[in-house]
């Protein structure tokens, strides 16, 4: 039989089989069904910064009766939420599959690059794949400034993951 492996951000592959980012990946079965059926990664579906957020919002009536306190924390837990149930779904993977499972992540600020990316390697990711999010909507903001925030975003995300990433 010909070898037919190849080389995928740096991760050594059985072939050039992958599942992509999408609903497909987003439950266990699945992935078990794909690497039983010769996929030779998975890219789990993308974990959506501004999802969470919106979900955030549903639970916070906007309502001085609420105080920042409380609003705080409900932000907090449903992201704590979210993601836990993200790196569950990576260590679960890692435990029934023998193929590399790559992270995905959505982010809309700067601010959750950092956190997300460590708490995806310590749940046992072979590799990350960031999307931004960020719209270059603000007429004010120029090209470079654009560019420059997606390079700072990347070099963050290097300097906190020895995991392979995918811009």
């Amino acid at each position: 039989m010909p070898d037919l492996s190849v080389k995928y951000m740096g991760l050594t592959l059985k072939n050039p089989l992958i599942v992509a980012s999408s609903g497909l990946t987003a439950n266990l079965q699945n992935i078990k069904d794909y690497a039983d059926k010769g996929a030779s990664a998975i890219i789990l579906k993308s974990l959506f910064e501004e999802q969470i957020i919106a979900e955030s919002d549903t639970h916070i009536q906007r309502d001085e009766s609420y105080g920042y306190d409380v609003q705080d924390y409900i932000s907090r837990y449903t992201r704590d939420n979210a993601l836990g149930n993200y790196l569950n779904l990576i260590k679960e993977a890692k435990a029934n599959v023998d193929i590399p499972i790559i992270a995905s992540i959505n982010c809309v600020s700067n601010e959750e690059w950092v956190s997300f990316t460590k708490k995806i390697e310590e749940a046992g990711a072979d590799g990350i794949e960031i999307n931004i999010s960020l719209l270059p909507s603000d007429p004010e903001a120029s090209p470079e400034k654009t560019e420059e925030t997606y390079f700072s975003i990347l070099e963050k995300v290097r300097k906190t993951t020895s995991l392979p990433v995918l811009l």
